[in-house]
């Protein structure tokens, strides 16, 4: 409920909200996603955009993923207001994707305490940067003052390194098209661990495979991971002679059928240097050594990522078994480029980003189970759960201020 009562928040006063001069508009970090999303809804609801070309590229085939925006085109065509399609799909498929958050934690580790604990180390994300809120808010001269007029995002300082934000301010709202994606994608993830765990029928190969056959045109980036994910759980599953070769025909005949055809589609706008080798996420890093590359992911992914390792040692076999696809992508995404900008490459990095969360989760609950040593271990977690999302909360704060625009009138 609080999750989805922030998710309403910036919804409702962040997209086409009305301006000192009476104009709709976006909030800054939004401002050139939306630009081509209210483009894409107005060009199928307005102009019969079929087949799909870009609305600012003359000719050009569309090889954006653009169900979410066909999906608000649908609600403009049946009499809503632009604002309302936009929004209504938003938080529709963010409660579906925090639901989906939720249910796989739990499923992982059978505690519903984990689920909750993900959620808020997912959701409300931070790094290190709450240390330069500390040192501005010291040099401040006026703390209170400083409060209420905070001067930048602490989890996003591109300057000194911290380059993984808040995924609320970067991605959740802004790219609306991954809202879809990964609420799709973690019903996916709940399937395939049911695959994984022996406990799934041909219904849920189904499924599985008809919404990875439907992701490429919803969220490419998803349709990756869910696709290594499922590979991975069939070689798995292979490998422990537990291969039921009649189900998983019920999973690759509709991921195929369906995923193939958006792949010939898309794959009209990908050249040579689309994806390429890049090391350590972001340009800056390439040619650094590993000490420094460990370091900058302790600044970005901050207490998640001791406290993800520590999770992990403690976690179940089958469990980190399940997770190995995704520890996987991650240093995979630190020698691939998925995207010509190297940022974009998040896109892949938050998953193994959300089971390190599910793996923090579990080793707050482990220790907070310490019993015998009360209050220690609660204090301890408490503020390890303070740290985990302090600069995340503050760039929200700082997003809800009177700043200015990250983007030039």
């Amino acid at each position: 409920l609080l999750v989805m009562a922030v998710f309403f928040a910036i919804n409702f006063f962040c997209v086409l909200f009305q301006n000192e001069r009476g104009e709709l508009t976006v909030t800054a970090n939004a401002w050139g996603d939306y630009g081509i999303h209210f483009a894409l809804i107005n060009s199928f609801a307005y102009t019969n955009n079929f087949p799909p070309q870009y609305p600012v590229l003359y000719n050009q085939p569309l090889g954006y993923p653009f169900v979410m925006d066909f999906l608000s085109s649908v609600l403009v065509v049946g009499g809503w207001t632009l604002r309302d399609a936009v929004i209504a799909p938003n938080l529709l498929y963010s409660l579906a994707f925090l639901v989906g958050v939720f249910l796989l934690a739990v499923a992982l580790f059978k505690k519903t305490v984990i689920g909750l604990l993900a959620i808020l180390l997912f959701f409300f994300n931070g790094d290190l940067g709450f240390v330069y809120f500390v040192r501005d808010a010291i040099s401040s001269g006026n703390v209170g003052l400083f409060l209420q007029n905070l001067p930048r995002a602490y989890s996003h300082l591109p300057d000194q390194g911290f380059h993984f934000m808040n995924l609320f301010f970067s991605i959740f709202l802004p790219q609306r098209s991954a809202i879809m994606g990964f609420a799709v994608s973690l019903l996916v993830l709940l399937l395939m661990h049911r695959i994984f765990e022996k406990k799934a029928g041909k219904q849920e190969f189904l499924l599985a495979g008809a919404l990875i056959g439907l992701l490429p045109l919803v969220h490419g980036h998803s349709f990756i991971v869910v696709g290594v994910a499922a590979g991975f759980v069939f070689l798995h599953s292979f490998a422990n002679k537990a291969f039921e070769w009649k189900k998983w025909v019920w999973f690759i005949a509709p991921a195929a059928l369906l995923g193939l055809p958006q792949i010939a589609w898309v794959s009209q706008q990908v050249s040579g240097s689309f994806i390429g080798l890049q090391l350590g996420w972001m340009a800056k890093n390439s040619g650094v050594g590993l000490g420094e590359l460990a370091w900058f992911w302790l600044k970005n992914w901050g207490v998640v990522l001791v406290l993800g390792v520590i999770g992990f040692v403690l976690a179940p076999k089958r469990v980190k078994w399940f997770a190995a696809p995704f520890v996987f992508l991650f240093f995979l995404s630190n020698v691939v480029r998925f995207q010509p900008q190297d940022w974009d490459t998040i896109k892949v990095l938050v998953y193994p980003f959300l089971f390190a969360c599910f793996f923090a989760a579990l080793a707050l609950s482990e220790l907070w189970e310490k019993r015998k040593w009360w209050p220690v271990p609660q204090v301890i977690v408490v503020s390890l759960l303070f740290l985990g999302i302090f600069s995340g909360v503050l760039t929200l704060a700082w997003w809800a201020g009177d700043h200015p625009s990250l983007y030039p009138p």
